[in-house]
């Protein structure tokens, strides 16, 4: 099986100095492309850029794995690659299981693994449990959980791939809309019913938190912060020592904001939308690298 946990080098969680001479800015699930995306060009989201010296686009930037959306989806992010380039913004790409390429980053590790940037999905069975179409996709990502236990799912390397697998397997038949209200009331409805849809959807959120904790606790127990996306539900949750912090998304009812890392710690912003573009709204929280026992200078070298 291709999607094996020995099919590839393990190169899925890189090692990251943070540059401190600078904010660097992570954000997630663009979606570029998507009918359910609150935005329809790229110049309503490029404000985020302002400030920044580096992004690190946190998944779900594009629509690769569905044939639909993908084209519009990739001439969108070609574009605001070009406008990064030409603003002198460094990029770094971490993949979602919307765009679960190899290519792309699996994971952050910062300050020896004390800091965690992830996309999320790999925090829960299936990637995405609350998918109206799990049900007939079942069998399929059972058969290759199965072939990952073969080899044994014991690392943070090992949970990527399996999630990355489980991400290949789903091709939505989400259509482009030429009206974005179309696109926006369309996917309210597919979660909304038949109402046994509605209901996983609700339960499988609500464990949404303690799952990624109970996913820190076994795979990245070192791990002081997990900065990541996913689920659609933006917050900054503490759970006992672990400090959670989710960016939302660009899609109805999940609200948004962005975390920027500097040398003093992390700053959760709120993006709002005003004059037709969203851009950086107040400060949510802001926490230091000393409240988090984090020397930003000291511990640059564990990586």
């Amino acid at each position: 099986m291709t999607d094996s946990p020995s099919s590839h080098p393990t190169h899925d969680v890189v090692a990251h100095a943070l540059a401190l001479d600078g904010v660097t800015r992570v954000i997630s699930d663009l979606h570029f492309g998507h009918p359910g995306t609150l935005f329809s060009e790229v110049d309503e989201v490029l404000p985020l850029l302002d400030g920044a010296h580096r992004v690190i686009l946190n998944g779900d930037t594009t629509e690769e794995c569905s044939r639909a959306l993908r084209p519009r989806s990739e001439e969108m992010f070609a574009e605001f690659c070009a406008e990064s380039s030409r603003r002198g913004v460094e990029l770094l790409r971490i993949r979602g299981n919307h765009d679960a390429s190899q290519d792309h980053l699996g994971a952050l590790r910062l300050f020896g693994g004390k800091v965690l940037i992830i996309h999320g999905d790999a925090c829960y069975h299936y990637g995405s449990p609350w998918s109206r179409w799990i049900p007939s996709l079942k069998e399929e990502l059972d058969e290759v959980y199965f072939e990952f236990e073969k080899e044994g799912v014991n690392t943070l390397e090992d949970r990527l791939r399996l999630a990355r697998a489980w991400a290949r397997r789903y091709h939505p038949p989400v259509k482009r809309t030429e009206s974005k209200l179309a696109g926006i009331l369309g996917i309210l409805m597919s979660a909304a019913w038949p109402p046994t849809v509605a209901w996983r959807l609700i339960k499988e959120r609500a464990m949404t938190i303690s799952r990624a904790v109970e996913f820190l606790d076994y795979f990245a127990p070192e791990a002081k912060v997990m900065i990541f996306g996913h689920i659609h539900r933006s917050g900054v949750y503490q759970r006992g020592e672990k400090m959670l912090i989710n960016t939302g998304a660009f899609q109805p009812v999940a609200g948004r904001c962005v975390c920027d890392l500097d040398g003093e710690g992390i700053t959760v912003r709120n993006v709002v939308r005003t004059g037709g573009k969203f851009v950086l709204g107040g400060v949510k929280q802001t926490i230091t690298w000393r409240s988090l026992g984090i020397d930003p200078l000291l511990d640059q070298g564990e990586v």
